[in-house]
């Protein structure tokens, strides 16, 4: 589900919460998720760089406010897409309660961006050969502006 199954993250998830002690409205959750996987066992990510209107990552993501009733926090996610399929996903429940819905999506898109951040440094290293000390002025991925004259190589 992890790796191949973005469709069931979620609901693998939630249905997680309550198998210590399943109620009947669980078990027909966790039926009609098996009903799903049967009718869908052809569904997978189908990457096509011909299709992808762009050779760039592109970043989703969203929030909901105090969705879980019992303890009020908020469920953050976001998606990745590369060559039109999504190369790095993730939907959970925030560690803590926000206070409005401003901050449930603040919350929500720190956590896209840690994500965006690695993506652009892991895509920049395997494009441009670079590793994590070394910049190259030609890199676009890279966060430092091209009028930015601080930046200073590292000694060889």
């Amino acid at each position: 589900m992890r790796c191949a199954r973005p469709d069931l993250a979620f609901t693998v998830s939630m249905l997680s919460k309550f198998s210590v002690a399943p109620t009947t409205e669980h078990l027909a959750a966790a039926t009609y998720v098996l009903r799903y996987l049967r009718n869908m066992l052809d569904l997978a990510i189908q990457y096509n760089p011909q299709d992808s209107d762009s050779d760039l990552p592109i970043g989703y993501t969203d929030s909901d406010f105090a969705g879980d009733p019992d303890d009020r926090k908020s469920t953050s996610g976001y998606v990745f897409n590369l060559g039109g399929g999504a190369i790095s996903w993730q939907a959970r429940k925030q560690p803590l309660v926000a206070f409005s819905t401003l901050e449930a999506e603040y919350i929500g898109a720190s956590d896209a961006a840690k994500e965006a951040i690695w993506i652009g440094s892991l895509y920049a290293r395997i494009l441009h050969g670079q590793n994590q000390y070394k910049h190259a002025e030609d890199c676009p991925y890279c966060l430092r502006s091209e009028h930015d004259d601080s930046w200073t190589p590292e000694p060889q």
